[in-house]
């Protein structure tokens, strides 16, 4: 009877060590699982939840959200007023001088899902909307003398921020800012 006391001992032993092995397992699969399946929109974002490229949801208040893990993807957006600051480019004015401007601009995104699918990224969205203010900035210096863009009795006012910004607007609004 000594003898079989110890083979008992010795199996429990192993069967514990497994149960616990496999237990330990298991929690590290599922923190996994929860780490992919929950997702934090923080105040200044918004998010657009994608399934295989379909566009399944869009949050844009914060909060913690579910998703399906590792069939889901997040795209997260700054949802403030972001600015773009285009290299200084050289522009002719009506008298044929060569002016060089510095430009920038302000857009927001206001549509994510069409952001998403228009622009994709904000890395996109600043190259193609600088090359369009650059556009527009171009014609309009084109038809103003150097005296009215850069100095004299004129000031720029909000009519010529307007007039300016207005041919850009409906090429802009089809990019979701």
């Amino acid at each position: 009877m000594t003898n079989a006391r110890p083979t008992d001992y010795k199996e429990q032993k192993g069967v514990s060590m497994r149960n616990l092995v496999i237990a330990g397992v298991v929690v590290i699969v599922a923190l996994i699982v929860i780490s992919q399946a929950l997702y934090v929109v923080q105040e200044t974002e918004q998010v657009v939840v994608t399934r295989f490229g379909d566009v399944k949801s869009v949050h844009t208040s914060p909060g913690l959200y579910v998703k399906a893990p590792f069939v889901d993807t997040i795209t997260s957006y700054d949802r403030r007023l972001l600015r773009i600051d285009a290299p200084p480019s050289q522009f002719l004015d009506r008298d044929i001088n060569i002016l060089e401007i510095d430009v920038y601009g302000r857009y927001k995104s206001v549509d994510p899902r069409a952001f998403l699918q228009t622009l994709t990224t904000e890395d996109n969205a600043r190259a193609i909307l600088a090359q369009r203010i650059n556009s527009s900035l171009r014609a309009e210096v084109a038809e103003r003398s150097r005296e009215e863009i850069i100095g004299g009795d004129v000031e720029l006012d909000e009519l010529s921020l307007i007039h300016i910004s207005e041919p850009t607007r409906p090429r802009l609004i089809s990019y979701a800012v």
